[in-house]
């Protein structure tokens, strides 16, 4: 409880992640996150 994941919200493509067509599916997680590295802004 409290992992970062990366979830695709989006049914038809959810769908095609796990090749299925007639599964009725909202939603599959797709990935942890580990950490996040942020780059920090170059001034322009």
């Amino acid at each position: 409880m409290g992992d970062r994941v990366l979830v695709v919200k989006e049914g038809n493509a959810a769908r095609q992640i796990m090749g299925r067509d007639r599964v009725p599916l909202q939603a599959v997680v797709v990935g942890v996150v580990d950490r996040v590295d942020r780059l920090e802004a170059r001034d322009a």
